[in-house]
């Protein structure tokens, strides 16, 4: 939808599959082709605006129709559609014998490759691409949020010559407001005027965030429709990324009520949410080129990245003051005094950011405030409702809590005296302690608030239940009285500031009590063990890197070389943290790194011997050794061919010392390396070098024989009844697999669901998943994101990440649980993040993962009968991902 849906249209739309009409707009021409380049749909204008007829289109390939540069042109571009959702652009295209050029968008989706071609305008490219510098420029010398908006609605306006320009943006609840605006004089300002949260209905939202650019060029224009080659069995065409998908009727309607003939929509985009648009309005039909909408959609993305910068700006000015404050605070706390009695500091240093008409804090038992604040008897009364609100049902343990309306909050909790309500109407609680119950407090008085909406919200709603767009966009105010002025986000950042400030003040406190001397040689050796782990971290990423880097042939077996050495670090790194870094016991390592390449064969491996206890600097060493080692056997050894064996036994020698003994049969004939490349160097030269033990080798035709000996200084024998098992959370549990997956379904995947709120490692799973053969995968960040994909299209399969940010996925589980839905959990916490996310998933990839691991959880799921896994058995033979 574009600009500002109608009130009414959130009703209907809300049902309507708007990404689903079977229609495009008129200003260009669209086909949908399989792989092979046989069309499948085309429009029905495919003759007027390319030339040729549709049953022509339809029945021929396109290689046949089209010219042989063009076609080299599209087949390039659709070789370039790797990551979802994405967009190739061609402008200037012969593509055509006897046509004019064309500007070419494509896309795939459900399985076709969507073509929309409409004609090029070289003139127009040129001269609007001469802006876009100067306007980058001017954008880059803006130093606030407000005045980047208002001038880039203006700078924006020049570029496209729409009769108006807004920036409307959306707000904490939901609702929209124009806050920047350009137009001529004589047309009504928008500015300042809220809409509705269902102005834009959720569905549209989530094609904003998708699909960035929405042109209407023409309102009263016919929609052209869609032919399929074969009627009965076509399916509606998702055109959720086309340029050309038309709009719903209701939408027309509301446009037209609005006198508006075109219209243009740009997502504003900020650290991947949908925080406002760009809405454009023309009173005329407007059928803006293909590469000037280009030119307008990269400007809007430098938009978002220059707001980013003005936005971090402030925040470090944030940060800066409540450094200040903090700094004050300690000192203040070294002459002996506390927090409660150091209230006019705390007034002066939040009185010069954010403004509020009074101040308290509650912290040891005792009450302080300052200007307009209530009373102790009247904090008393109002206090039980704060510690409940603060530490479950409206807040998270410990979280700020920003309210605007007291008398509101307080309905039904007999808290407020009719004196308190005429003096106090909001409040921003701030939990300052360590323990609960302590808080420093920012009131405010209430404020006579208009709101000035477009059109009157009660006949709005009248509307709605006729199912009839409105007419109506005059400006109707709306008188909100028992409301202060809201918290803005940027208060609520600085408090958040302010809380940690105070939470460093409230531990030096009550450290006072131990011994200074004893405090401060224990923090000395945490960073010192801190620094030390880091930058051994640091020199083992570096010293990875360059080697390998040299010794891999492309870019996949480089991906694929340095990720198996890093994931086994982090692996080790995860078994001797889960200790409290104390040493960990070496047998589920090796076993972990085996049995992936067992192909579920446990007979082929042979793991005896007395468990072992490693210290975590040995722990490392070793698992990379090891790694070296089986990766190597997998790719030339005995486990790289279906007959050979590998034994691995474990020796306690009289002096303490560790004796590993490695041995492999049934393989190929290894004859040592005529060049001595990294992973050989690992093998050789780790344990001699870094833990003074030692290492031989052994190259025969009966495979690689290996003794490693780990000095007695790093090793403890562990009690002969100790298992060793596996985390469960290397665990793969077939209960959690609907039926219908593990024992019929052969086939890869069709859609997927990618929860992960890294972008980095969004886009590399999806990517991953789509190489490994799924067709389609939708990735988002946070849990409302995710919810909204599965409930507008339902996933076969996702991978689900547990901790997004400040958020859980355990709702995006629960939800995928009760469809049935299959999926795993990726975390790089330990056992106890997975339980708190459910038992739901069949299986949970450990970070980082990688294609490998991705491959191994798709062949459990969609692979053949005969392989599914045997019961769940925690004692048991394990898939390690």
């Amino acid at each position: 939808m574009s600009g500002f849906s109608t009130i009414s249209a959130r009703n209907d739309c809300a049902r309507e599959p708007i990404h689903e009409l079977g229609c495009i707009q008129s200003f260009g021409a669209l086909l949908a082709v399989t792989a092979d380049w046989k069309a499948k749909y085309c429009s029905a204008n495919s003759e007027a605006a390319l030339g040729i007829a549709p049953h022509r289109l339809l029945a021929s390939d396109l290689r046949e129709l089209i010219t042989p540069s063009g076609f080299d042109a599209l087949e390039q571009a659709s070789q370039r559609l790797e990551q979802p959702d994405a967009v190739e652009r061609l402008f200037g295209i012969r593509l055509i014998e006897g046509m004019p050029h064309f500007d070419i968008a494509l896309h795939s989706t459900g399985g076709f490759i969507m073509i929309e071609a409409e004609p090029h305008a070289q003139d127009a490219f040129r001269s609007h691409a001469e802006q876009l510098r100067p306007m980058v420029e001017r954008l880059e010398s803006i130093k606030s949020s407000d005045e980047l908006f208002r001038q880039s609605v203006i700078m924006l306006q020049g570029l496209i010559g729409f009769d108006r320009v807004m920036a409307y943006r959306f707000r904490d609840d939901g609702t929209g407001e124009v806050v920047a605006e350009a137009h001529p004089p004589e047309m009504p300002p928008f500015k300042g005027l809220r809409f509705p949260k269902g102005d834009i209905p959720s569905q549209a939202r989530s094609l904003y965030l998708r699909n960035h650019l929405r042109i209407i060029a023409d309102v009263s224009a016919e929609p052209i429709a869609l032919i399929s080659a074969r009627p009965e069995k076509s399916h509606p065409l998702d055109l959720s990324m086309s340029v050309l998908r038309a709009v719903s009727p209701t939408h027309i309607q509301y446009l037209k009520n609005m006198g508006v003939e075109a219209s243009l929509s740009i997502s504003i985009i900020h650290r991947g949410k949908l925080i406002g648009l760009f809405a454009c309005h023309h009173s005329e039909p407007r059928e803006l080129p293909f590469s000037v909408r280009t030119m307008a959609e990269l400007y809007t993305q430098l938009f978002s990245l220059n707001l980013d910068r003005t936005l971090v700006d402030a925040a470090e000015a944030q940060r800066i003051t409540a450094q200040k404050l903090q700094d004050n605070l300690h000192a203040a706390l070294m002459q002996g005094g506390a927090l409660a009695s150091n209230l006019e500091l705390l007034d002066d240093a939040l009185s010069a950011v954010m403004p509020y008409d009074g101040i308290s804090i509650y912290a040891g038992g005792t009450y302080s405030a300052l200007g307009r604040a209530p009373a102790h008897d009247e904090f008393a009364a109002l206090l039980p409702h704060i510690q409940t609100a603060t530490h479950s049902g409206s807040a998270a343990e410990g979280q700020i809590l920003a309210i605007s309306s007291l008398a509101k909050w307080c309905a039904n909790k007999p808290a407020l005296t009719a004196d308190f309500a005429s003096r106090l109407a909001g409040a921003l609680i701030i939990p300052i302690a360590l323990k609960p119950g302590e808080y420093l407090l920012l009131w405010r008085k209430e404020v006579t608030k208009v709101i000035t909406w477009a059109g009157n919200p009660a006949k709005n709603t009248a509307n709605i239940h006729a199912q009839m767009p409105r007419k109506s966009f005059e400006a109707w105010r709306e008188t909100l009285s028992e409301h202060c002025e809201a918290w803005s986000a940027n208060d609520i950042a600085f408090a958040e500031e302010t809380r940690r400030a105070l939470l460093e003040v409230d531990q030096c406190s009550n450290e006072e009590t131990q011994d200074p001397i004893e405090g401060f040689t224990q923090q000395k050796m945490l960073i010192s063990e801190l620094n030390h782990r880091v930058r051994n971290i640091l020199n083992l990423l570096r010293s990875l890197l360059e080697p390998s880097r040299n010794n891999a042939i492309d870019s996949a077996s480089f991906s694929e070389l340095i990720g198996g050495r890093i994931g086994a670090l982090a692996s080790a790194h995860d078994n001797i943290t889960q200790k409290n870094w104390a040493p960990a016991p070496i047998m589920p390592m090796i076993d972990s790194e085996v049995q992936p390449f067992l192909n579920g064969n446990s007979e082929r491996f042979c793991l005896s011997g007395f468990e072992a206890l490693l210290a975590p600097t040995a722990y490392t060493v070793l698992a990379l050794v090891m790694h070296e080692m089986i990766s190597n056997s997998a790719k030339y050894g005995s486990l790289s061919v279906p007959g050979g064996f590998l034994d691995i036994a474990l020796t306690h020698l009289d002096c303490g010392d560790l004796q590993i003994a490695w041995r492999e049969c049934g393989g190929p004939e290894i004859q040592k390396p005529s060049r001595c490349g990294f992973g050989l160097t690992i093998i050789e030269h780790s344990i001699p070098l870094e833990l003074k033990g030692k290492t031989e080798m052994r190259f025969g035709p009966g495979g690689l024989e290996a003794d490693f000996t780990i000095p007695s200084r790093f090793v403890t024998r562990a009690n002969q009844n100790t298992a060793s098992q596996v985390s469960p959370l290397a665990q793969v549990n077939p209960a959690a697999i609907p039926e219908t997956q593990t024992n019929e379904n052969t086939s890869m995947p069709r859609h997927a669901l990618v929860v992960e709120d890294s972008i980095i490692i969004a886009l590399d799973v999806s990517q991953t998943l789509q190489a490994l053969g799924i067709e389609t995968v939708d990735t988002h960040g946070d849990v409302e994101g995710a919810l909204g994909a599965i409930k507008a299209r339902r996933p076969d399969f996702a991978i689900i990440d547990i901790n997004l940010g400040s958020e859980t996925s355990a709702r995006v589980t629960a939800e995928l649980e009760r469809l049935k839905i299959p999926f795993v959990l990726a975390t790089g916490y330990g056992e106890s993040s997975v339980q708190s996310a459910g038992t739901g998933a069949f299986s949970v990839l450990r970070k980082p993962y990688g294609r490998a691991e991705i491959a191994r959880v798709l062949n459990v799921l969609h692979g053949p009968a005969h392989t599914t896994p045997t019961p769940y058995d925690p004692a048991a033979s394990r898939l390690i991902l």
